[in-house]
C-alpha cells in the first residue's frame, strides 16, 4: 500500500497543480513521519465524486488531518472543477457527521465563493452564498458559540437582498438571526423576529412548527426586561388568535400562553405558578444574574411592580416582598 505522502501525490497530480504539490511537499518534509497514516490511492481519487462523503467517513483521524492540511494549503490556486471545494464540502460534513460543529463550520468558512458572473467552477447564486452563510452560523449556534454565529448572519445579512422570492435559505437566515437574538439574550428582538416567522405561510414551514415558533414567541417576551417596548410585544401575542391552541399543542404551551395573558392584562403573576414554564427554558434562559436572580425571576418581579402600581393605591412591605418573592 502506498504511503500517505504517494498516495497525496496521486491526488494532486489528478488536480493537475504544480503550485498545490510543491506545498505539500513542503508540508510533508516539516510533519513528523508518525502522524502520517497509510490511506488507499482509490480512497484519495474518490474525493471527485459522489462517494467523497462515504469515503471520508472510512478514514481515522489522522488521515482526515492530512486533507484538512491541503485544503489549508491550496492557497489562491484555481482547480478546473474546483475540487478545492468538493474536499471542503466533503471535510464539512465528516465533521458533522462527528458532531465537531465548530471545526465543521470553520471548514465551511473557507469556501471560495465567487460571483455568478462571469461564469467560473467557483461561481455562487446568491441563494447558494446565502445557504453557506447561514449553514456556518447553525454550525457554530449548535456548539452555543453565539459570537461567531453573529458573524456569519452579518455576512448573510448583506446577501439576502440579493434572493429572489421568500425562499428556504431566506427562511432560514430569518430563524438563525431569531436564535442568535435570543441565545444573545436579546429577548424582546428574538421576540419580535419569531413572531413574524409564526406568521409566515410557506411550503416548508409546517403548522406545528408555526406554533413552535409563536411558543418560542411567547418565552423570550416573558423573559424580557418590563417596559413599554414588552408591552407592546404582549399585546400582539395576547392578540394572537393561534395564542390559546397552544394550550393543546404543546406540553409547555400552556404555561406560557397563561403567563403571557396575565402580563398582558397586568395582573400580578405568582412566581410559584412559574416553576414548570421555567423548567422547560433552555439553559442560556435559565442563566444567572449578578444579583443572584434567574432571567425569568427578575422578568416576572419587574412586571410585578408595574402591575402593584396599577393596583393598589398604598400596599405595605411586606405585601409587597409577598408578591414578589422576596
Amino acid at each position: 500500500m502506498p504511503t500517505v505522502q504517494e498516495s497525496i501525490s496521486n491526488l494532486l497530480s489528478n488536480l493537475h497543480s504544480p503550485t498545490l504539490t510543491t506545498q505539500w511537499s513542503n508540508l510533508t518534509q516539516s510533519s513528523p513521519p508518525q502522524t502520517l497514516r497509510s490511506i488507499s490511492v482509490s480512497t484519495l481519487t474518490a474525493m471527485h465524486d459522489q462517494n467523497a462523503i462515504e469515503a471520508v467517513k472510512d478514514m481515522d483521524m489522522d488521515n482526515v488531518q492530512v486533507l484538512v492540511d491541503i485544503v489549508k494549503n491550496v492557497g489562491t490556486h484555481n482547480f478546473n472543477h474546483a475540487e478545492d471545494n468538493i474536499l471542503r464540502r466533503t471535510l464539512y460534513q465528516y465533521y458533522l457527521d462527528n458532531s465537531s460543529f465548530s471545526t465543521a463550520a470553520e471548514i465551511l468558512s473557507t469556501l471560495r465563493i465567487l460571483p455568478p458572473s462571469p461564469p467560473t467552477p467557483y461561481s455562487f447564486t446568491p441563494s447558494q452564498t446565502l445557504d453557506v452563510y447561514v449553514t456556518v452560523a447553525e454550525c457554530y449556534l449548535e456548539d452555543d458559540d453565539p459570537v461567531s454565529a453573529e458573524v456569519w448572519v452579518g455576512k448573510a445579512a448583506g446577501t439576502v437582498s440579493s434572493v429572489e422570492g421568500l425562499t428556504t435559505e431566506v427562511l432560514r437566515f430569518k430563524s438563525t438571526q431569531a436564535r442568535v437574538l435570543d441565545a444573545q439574550r436579546k429577548f424582546l428582538q428574538a421576540s419580535s423576529f419569531y413572531h413574524m416567522l409564526s406568521l409566515t405561510s410557506h411550503p416548508s414551514i409546517h403548522p406545528p412548527d408555526l406554533l413552535l415558533l409563536l411558543t418560542k414567541a411567547c418565552t423570550t417576551c416573558v423573559l424580557a426586561k418590563a417596559g413599554q417596548r414588552r408591552t407592546k410585544m404582549l399585546t400582539q401575542l395576547a392578540l394572537d388568535e393561534r395564542l390559546p391552541s397552544l394550550t393543546t399543542s404543546s406540553p409547555t404551551g400552556s404555561s406560557v400562553s397563561d403567563i403571557v395573558l396575565a402580563m398582558y392584562r397586568g395582573e400580578i403573576v405568582d412566581i410559584d405558578d412559574t416553576k414548570e414554564f421555567e423548567s422547560t427554558l433552555e439553559e442560556h434562559q435559565r442563566a444567572r444574574l449578578s444579583d443572584g436572580r434567574t432571567i425569568l425571576s427578575r422578568s416576572v418581579q419587574e412586571h410585578n411592580v408595574l402591575a402593584l402600581s396599577r393596583v393598589y393605591e398604598t400596599v405595605s412591605l411586606d405585601a409587597v416582598g409577598k408578591v414578589l418573592g422576596l
